[in-house]
């Protein structure tokens, strides 16, 4: 039973890890939108590109958050150890 406890804390690790990792992308291509929009004659093309990006991004944290909150309800123990 302890193995499997293991391999459910592992495949959450990945899905957080995998969000965070979209969250820090999303951030990094909202402060560039934010030059991008700040610049003397800004691009129109190079703005609608990275706000397509950053709702393209969005969709997929939540996809995960989902899945995350999925996952756990399927555990008991991890529901239990976590606090949902």
């Amino acid at each position: 039973m302890k193995q499997l406890v293991s391999l459910a804390l592992h495949a959450l690790k990945q899905l957080t890890r995998e969000r965070e990792a979209l969250v820090y992308t999303r951030t990094s291509v909202a402060n560039q939108l934010h030059a991008y929009c700040h610049q003397g004659k800004p691009n129109p093309y190079a703005i609608k590109r990275s706000q397509q990006h950053i709702t393209f991004i969005y969709k997929q944290v939540k996809q995960i958050e989902k899945e995350i909150v999925h996952f756990v309800n399927q555990d008991e123990k991890l529901k239990t150890k976590i606090g949902y």
